[in-house]
């Protein structure tokens, strides 16, 4: 009976209640009835907010969780105050199973973390870059790095969790043209603190947005826009996806509801007409079918200056959220409409992904199977 109570606690709740006594923290992260709470939940946003500070700029990062039901938002969660997270260093990069992905471009390390239970790893390796340039070549060309692409999953049939980071470096000239002078892969399994190395003939050709995951797979468009390129996790080998079979500029992929989906931009503009393109059976290029058009004929839609990114689509495909000019707004294929998302005043928004919350233990999933609670949280490094 009392269990039944806390099923029907809100999130917020809930995470609460784990800190009463041991008995109730026990109970909470009992899987039978997380399973089951879980399942009441229905998939929201996890978000990094920009906020700005007295003699400075944008530089913190604050995060928070959006539960919601499509376009009407319950809840906004502030996270990451006591998930010991680095104060606003660290990038969003998607989520798994309810763990979340982090990057510290500067040092290198991922943070792997659970904002539910206030549970993190770190770990990485740091590198230090080497200018290579003699003196007389660096009248010419400067070294140029590019920020690496991280994914994040676990591998199918086993709890292996891991992180594939690809990067790449060039040489630029005084017209500003790059020339590719290094690239290369890394892979790590959640919880050993040293990488292996990863040979392929598709690295360079990733484009920059993070993997995105099914199926014990990463996946991500070529920069050329002709294939998807696959990167599954149990065998890290890259292999060749099919894109629909139509002429025209791929966006960005994602997943909305166990389907792998790709954005097409119609008309090749800065405020195109959007197409989404839902793959029906994983793997089979002929089960590609246009879903939902995004029409850009609204003076709302028009006035926008920077670029838009699809975050999440509704269960029957009709409404889509996109985020644009740091705020999140809902499309209505509908009766194309266009409208600003419920956020309880979140403003500067920089990043979104779809999110539903679990109490998996990044502990637990690294190996350490240790009852932490709310103590100090490891941290293992690698070194170079």
């Amino acid at each position: 009976m009392f269990a039944e109570f806390l099923a029907k606690l809100p999130l917020k709740a809930s995470v609460r209640f784990r800190c009463v006594n041991k008995h109730w923290f026990n109970m909470l992260l009992d899987s039978k009835f997380f399973e089951s709470y879980l399942t009441r939940l229905s998939q929201g946003l996890l978000v990094q907010q920009l906020r700005y500070e007295e003699y400075s700029s944008f530089t913190v990062r604050d995060m928070y969780f959006i539960e919601h039901q499509d376009s009407c938002d319950v809840s906004v969660t502030k996270i990451g105050e006591k998930v010991q997270l680095p104060y606003f260093k660290p990038n969003l990069v998607t989520s798994c199973n309810g763990l979340v992905c982090l990057y510290e471009n500067e040092k290198g390390v991922f943070h792997v973390s659970n904002p539910l239970t206030k549970e993190s790893i770190i770990f990485g390796v740091v590198r230090s870059e080497e200018n290579l340039l003699t003196k007389e070549f660096s009248r010419y060309y400067k070294p140029h790095s590019f920020d690496p692409v991280i994914g994040f999953g676990v591998c199918n049939g086993s709890n292996q969790y891991k992180v594939l980071k690809t990067w790449k470096n060039g040489i630029q000239n005084c017209e500003d043209i790059i020339f590719l002078t290094d690239v290369g892969a890394e892979i790590y399994t959640v919880g050993d603190p040293n990488p292996r190395k990863i040979h392929s003939i598709y690295l360079g050709r990733i484009d920059d947005s993070p993997g995105v995951f099914l199926n014990g797979i990463l996946h991500w468009l070529d920069i050329s826009g002709s294939f998807i390129i696959r990167f599954d996790l149990q065998s890290e080998k890259f292999s060749e996806g099919f894109l629909p079979p139509n002429v025209g500029y791929w966006l960005n992929l994602g997943v909305s509801r166990g389907y792998l989906y790709v954005c097409q931009n119609l008309n090749n503009s800065v405020h195109p007409d959007i197409a989404i393109w839902k793959m029906g059976e994983y793997g089979k290029a002929e089960s590609w079918v246009r879903t939902t058009m995004i029409n850009n004929s609204l003076e709302m839609w028009t006035s926008i200056d920077t670029d838009i990114e699809i975050i999440k689509i509704s269960e029957d495909w009709t409404k889509v959220l996109l985020l644009c000019d740091m705020q999140l707004f809902w499309y209505n294929s509908a009766d194309r409409s266009f409208n600003k998302a419920e956020t309880s005043g979140l403003e500067y928004i920089c990043h979104a992904i779809p999110y539903v919350p679990s109490f998996i233990s990044p502990l637990d999933v690294a190996g350490f199977n240790e009852d932490v609670g709310n103590e100090e949280l490891p941290e293992i490094q690698g070194s170079s």
